[in-house]
């Protein structure tokens, strides 16, 4: 199969009963591929806002306007059972909001913080996040709470998801500039005992085996999706099976994602451009 790009104005069925993914770019894409994993009888459709990318450096009033519109439009065309807000910064602050304006089961990300924490055996763990996450009381209460007798180094870094977009564009990431990005972490003093790494940003999943590889040493990833996936499965309402199932992205931006292998590896059999 070779994914084809699609414009959503030539689009004249949608699919239904769908599982709806909302995200700033290609954040949403890991996420969409461990739900297609526990779920196979629901179309699962992520929208991905690349022409507003990146929103960790955005306002709130922003992110909640951009976010709302990308659900009013999920909700008009594909009438989702389940909504995931599949960005960190903007389940900071955002879900409680949007739980009281939709009346749809809506699951946010949440970093991994917990099972980082309590898998450690060293008790110092590191946590990669947007600029705009590390500053949260968001990330300090999930610290305070579940990490509170854990040494916690802390790496905010807005590269790694514009690097995750560029992967996707069908760029190569240099090692030297990942590596530039996660030198607060390596080069800390703490670094030889870190056992567990946590990724703060949905898109720092599209990284995973690059920053492994520049980790240069053993350290457990923790990683969002699976357990996004897990929440979604839990609050999905079942029905019948269907036989053709599709996994659609939808971006905002330009045609500009040539990486089609990626999004196939993912599960990707529908890539849309509005």
């Amino acid at each position: 199969m070779s994914l084809k790009p699609e414009s959503f104005s030539q689009i004249k069925v949608f699919p239904s009963r769908s599982i709806l993914l909302v995200d700033s770019g290609v954040g949403s894409l890991e996420i969409n591929f461990q739900i297609s994993k526990l779920i196979q009888d629901a179309p699962i459709i992520s929208i991905g806002d690349q022409l507003n990318f990146p929103y960790g450096n955005k306002s709130e009033t922003f992110i909640r306007e951009k976010i709302t519109d990308l659900i009013d439009l999920g909700i008009k065309n594909f009438s989702p059972q389940v909504i995931v807000v599949a960005c960190n910064s903007a389940s900071t602050f955002l879900l409680p909001e949007l739980r009281e304006k939709f009346a749809l089961p809506i699951v946010g990300v949440v970093p991994p913080v917990k099972p980082a924490a309590r898998n450690s055996d060293t008790k110092v763990i590191g946590i990669l996040s947007t600029e705009k996450t590390a500053k949260t009381s968001y990330l300090d209460n999930l610290i305070q709470k579940y990490a509170s007798g854990v040494e916690t180094i802390i790496v905010p870094t807005n590269k790694l998801a514009t690097f995750a977009e560029q992967k996707a564009s069908g760029n190569l990431v240099s090692n030297s500039d990942l590596y530039k990005e996660l030198s607060p972490l390596i080069e800390s003093p703490l670094y030889s005992s870190v056992d567990n790494l946590v990724l703060g940003c949905t898109h720092f999943s599209l990284l995973k085996d690059e920053i492994s590889q520049n980790l240069r040493r053993s350290i457990e990833i923790h990683d969002p999706a699976e357990a996004i996936a897990k929440q979604v499965l839990r609050v999905y309402p079942r029905r019948e099976a269907i036989g053709n199932r599709e996994c659609w992205f939808i971006s905002t931006g330009d045609q500009h994602i040539e990486n089609k292998n990626l999004l196939e590896s993912l599960g990707i059999n529908r890539l849309v451009y509005i």
